[in-house]
């Protein structure tokens, strides 16, 4: 796997910037849905909170932040190219946030508009995205960098999985929408592809090259990288005739298995990271693996029928490890690397000449800065699971902390646009400076 990146290839800084600003307000969205619906939507996965809160998390929050990332990280660590316009990027902007507030909306009030109108919005955000993607990889083939290959092919079998989740999704709210009856293996299915598939496989193959590069570890292993994306999408084809067939979910034992592996080695490999010390983004991976690997106990327990009380609450433990305690973890690390750096090489690519007093990379974003949001973010998971034992006690503990999370990493953000735009206030004083003295000394 290489380590280079292709920054030439890199797309203006407004296309992935507008999906990860946007991305945490839905997890702020998804924190005050659970507080209007109280203590009680813990308690099965149905609950129309939950399922307008995990649609939240799911397009809104991680989708939409793995949109920004595959446009910004295709181009740098493979060579292709995803977009050479701005218009579709803004298409795709905005029909997956208007798609998304319909469908959460629709799930709030059972109103089948709602419904119709986000399978049309969402269909429209997905399929430009998809296509563009899909049209990209094949335009730019003998353009890919060396070491692509490996990255690319857990990419590919996520765009299939996100197919797969999006063709299932659209069909469930589309009969939603006409008030047809839904049988529940196909949501089943849905958010098997959904998570196992489309979040999981993107996320292993994002960290193939991230973890890497900006963690400064050893490379993962060759059997890894090779084999645990292509092995995963099996075990999930397997999975799905299994539902389809009404099997019982015991089988997803596999796959999550096969998950809980992956963090492992992902730990093992942060373990040894290069530099000694740990920074915002290192803790973050950990965190997300810690939950990674916590699921596979976890959903043991509810196979086993050891808590037949709890066995409701515990597919709701399950869908917030993986789409909060994983997925939004990795994704709030990576927003402290991809951020800083996206800011710090957009101005020096602004730059016409060599400005040292430009601000480093660590600047935008500094460590103490950043550090105290990943304390409220681990004390939120921490109430939060703590609240399906006792929800009278921790339940509104843990959303206002995860509010606090939120409002944390925006301040962060705020702090870090703030940087950038004072570095271009540098460049273009410098410039004229120079330009002054230039003239000065011609007369």
């Amino acid at each position: 796997m290489q380590r280079a990146l292709a920054l030439d290839a890199s797309p203006p800084l407004s296309y992935a910037l507008r999906f990860f600003v946007t991305a945490p307000a839905y997890v702020l969205l998804t924190a005050l849905v659970l507080i209007d619906a109280g203590p009680l939507a813990l308690a099965s996965r149905w609950q129309p909170a939950i399922l307008a809160a995990t649609h939240l998390l799911a397009l809104g929050a991680i989708a939409q932040t793995m949109f920004g990332a595959l446009l910004q990280i295709m181009p740098v660590a493979t060579g292709i190219r995803v977009f050479q316009g701005p218009w579709r990027v803004s298409l795709i902007h905005l029909s997956l946030n208007l798609g998304t507030l319909c469908l959460a909306i629709g799930f709030l009030t059972y109103q089948p508009g709602f419904f119709l109108w986000a399978s049309g919005l969402l269909a429209i955000s997905f399929s430009v995205f998809l296509l563009s993607v899909i049209w990209a990889l094949w335009r730019d083939r003998k353009r890919r960098t060396k070491g692509a290959p490996t990255i690319l092919m857990a990419i590919r079998l996520a765009i299939l999985s996100l197919i797969t989740a999006l063709l299932l999704g659209l069909f469930l709210s589309t009969h939603l929408g006409l008030g047809d009856f839904v049988e529940r293996r196909w949501t089943n299915l849905h958010a098997a592809w959904a998570l196992f598939g489309w979040i999981g496989l993107l996320v292993i193959g994002i960290s193939f090259q991230v973890i890497p590069i900006f963690q400064v570890t050893e490379r993962y292993p060759d059997l890894i990288t090779r084999w645990l994306a292509p092995i995963l999408f099996i075990i999930l084809l397997v999975l799905s005739y299994a539902l389809i067939q009404h099997q019982a979910w015991q089988w997803a034992v596999v796959p999550i298995s096969g998950f809980a592996l992956y963090a492992w080695v992902s730990l093992k490999l942060l373990h040894h990271r290069k530099r000694p010390k740990a920074d915002t983004t290192t803790v973050f991976w950990r965190c997300a693996f810690s939950c990674l690997i916590l699921a596979l106990p976890m959903w043991l327990i509810l196979v086993s029928g050891f808590l037949p009380s709890l066995h409701n609450q515990f597919k709701v433990i399950l869908g917030a490890l993986a789409l909060l305690g994983f997925a939004w973890s990795a994704i709030n690390g990576m927003l402290y690397t991809i951020l800083p750096f996206l800011f710090w090489f957009n101005a020096q690519r602004n730059a016409p000449i060599v400005i040292r007093a430009l601000p480093r990379v660590s600047r935008y974003l500094p460590d103490e800065k950043a550090r105290p949001q990943f304390y409220a973010h681990c004390a939120a998971l921490v109430f939060l699971l703590c609240a399906f034992f006792w929800p009278q006690v921790f339940f509104y503990p843990a959303l206002l902390l995860l509010i606090l999370s939120v409002l944390w990493l925006y301040k962060n953000i705020v702090l870090a646009i703030q940087t950038y735009r004072s570095a271009l206030i540098l460049i273009q004083t410098t410039v004229a400076e120079r330009n002054r003295a230039e003239t000065l000394a011609q007369s």
